[in-house]
């Protein structure tokens, strides 16, 4: 499955300061979910959310910005990887 199928979008800006993760997808407006949970480490940042009655989590990596996600809910779940560039 694409992101796009699971509504996910296939790109997404975060703002650690404001605990904001928003997508970025074309052709439909912007969405904004809080961030529940935020940790940082000296290699790595770790969020924490929750959308709906599905529970995310992701870690992004400082060293080369790679990014493991997770969704889940009720009988789903999917994993997600990625890279990251700074804004």
């Amino acid at each position: 499955m694409s992101p796009e199928q699971i509504s996910i979008a296939p790109i997404i800006t975060l703002n650690i300061e404001k605990k904001e993760i928003a997508s970025a997808a074309m052709n439909k407006p912007r969405r904004v979910e809080n961030i529940e949970a935020v940790r940082r480490t000296d290699s790595a940042i770790f969020l924490h959310g929750e959308q709906d009655k599905n529970v995310w989590s992701a870690t992004f990596y400082l060293s080369d910005g790679t990014l493991t996600a997770s969704v889940s809910g009720l009988g789903i779940s999917f994993a997600l990887f990625g890279r990251c560039a700074p804004k």
